[in-house]
């Protein structure tokens, strides 16, 4: 299924943010800044410029000062500014065909949408090393932005080889998602299932049905594995929060390996209110687990209960996310249930890939054949499916 290209709103992102210039943050997921021990880090009190360049130092500071979509020496305010001399002379964006030369020109966009092999190499000596494939670890979502540049990025803090940076939608979990895997679309697009689309105005978590309904910097997530439904979760580490909206900074403990990440997402600015998804950020929660999420009440006011409200998208839904799961073992990775009602069962579901092994191994697996090695899904994380995963290499012609 592709998202068919929504036509062209050039004031997204001026309705997006009209209150404040965003601060600087380091990160780490796609996540809602009040799930679990979030901070308040800045308030918006300050009206943006006017245009990028009305301050010293606006056409290098990898932030998006008047909000139109476009960075530094992508924005034509900032031409004739000596930090984009090579800019100015080459253009907002690379043309493909054009190599790429570190020592003279800033990084940029490509013109046209590129595809680049995940495999640990810049192929096409972009600058871009595979972009959104998985393959670089993370402790922040501006780990893997490079300063705002490419904003459909985020980095997956629940990976099960460790946080990794990938692409920033996590809505429909359908295989196509996976196509925005080493792509990289021109400025002021979105990857969206591989395609290159105009970004979605929707709100700091707003509802969504794909990352076609949020804005650039905004991932489509669902509150439990493999749902349909999400919000839009805006990230705030390179853009500033719509009014009405705080950047806030929350930590997740990848439950694999343990590593914590930091997260810089738009919340309400007044916490507590009746749309506030305050749920999953009461007392008593941690990184890894919130009474709020598993005591059937609607702590927020909000009509959403426990699992169902997006507060408490880290601590749900998973398959391999039970009471009775231990570091060891999970019950609910074998009991032939599908406890999440994602579809998937046992050691088909991502969630259990911790007690399930690597891809090529599980239950049914033998020395010819392998279930694991042929049913379309990453059952490590690696960010490699079926025979495309060395795991298979054994199962595999």
């Amino acid at each position: 299924m592709r998202v068919t290209e929504k036509s062209l709103d050039s004031s997204w992102l001026a309705r997006a943010g009209r209150s404040c210039r965003a601060a600087r943050l380091r990160r780490s997921i796609p996540w809602l800044a009040s799930l679990a021990t979030g901070a308040l880090v800045f308030a918006c009190t300050t009206a943006p410029p006017v245009y990028e360049a009305d301050a010293p130092g606006e056409c290098s500071d990898h932030a998006d000062n008047d909000l139109d979509g476009l960075f530094d020496c992508d924005d034509p305010d900032c031409f004739g500014a000596p930090a984009c001399a090579a800019a100015d002379v080459l253009g907002p964006c690379r043309p493909v065909d054009h190599l790429w030369d570190p020592a003279t020109e800033p990084m940029r966009l490509p013109c046209e949408p590129t595809y680049e092999e995940c495999n640990g190499i810049d192929d096409d000596f972009d600058g871009f090393l595979d972009p959104k494939c998985g393959t670089e670890s993370c402790t922040d979502s501006v780990d893997c932005t490079h300063g705002g540049l490419m904003p459909d990025a985020d980095c997956n803090q629940n990976s099960a080889a460790g946080p990794v940076c990938t692409w920033i939608d996590g809505v429909p979990p359908v295989e196509s998602i996976l196509d925005c895997r080493g792509m990289l679309c021109p400025p002021g697009l979105k990857c969206v299932q591989g395609d290159c689309l105009v970004p979605g105005d929707g709100p700091p978590l707003s509802s969504c049905t794909s990352g076609a309904d949020c804005a650039i910097n905004s991932g489509c997530l669902s509150p439990v594995e493999e749902g349909t439904v999400g919000y839009c979760v805006w990230f705030c580490h390179d853009f500033p929060c719509p009014d009405g909206f705080v950047c806030s900074t929350s930590s997740f403990e990848n439950p694999h390996t343990g590593t914590v990440v930091t997260q810089q997402t738009c919340d309400y600015e007044n916490p507590g209110s009746s749309n506030d998804p305050g749920e999953g950020n009461g007392p008593g929660c941690t990184t890894t687990d919130c009474p709020d999420c598993a005591d059937s009440v609607d702590n927020d006011a909000d009509g959403l209960i426990d699992c169902d409200d997006p507060g408490c998208i880290d601590f749900c839904g998973a398959e391999g996310n039970g009471e009775d799961c231990t570091a060891a073992d999970c019950p609910e990775c074998s009991d032939l249930a599908d406890n999440d009602a994602d579809g998937f069962i046992d050691c088909d579901d991502p969630g259990c890939v911790a007690y399930c092994g690597p891809e090529g191994s599980g239950p049914g697996c033998t020395e010819f054949v392998c279930p694991s090695c042929e049913d379309k899904i990453d059952n490590d994380g690696d960010g490699l499916i079926d025979c495309d995963d060395p795991g298979c290499d054994d199962n595999c012609p």
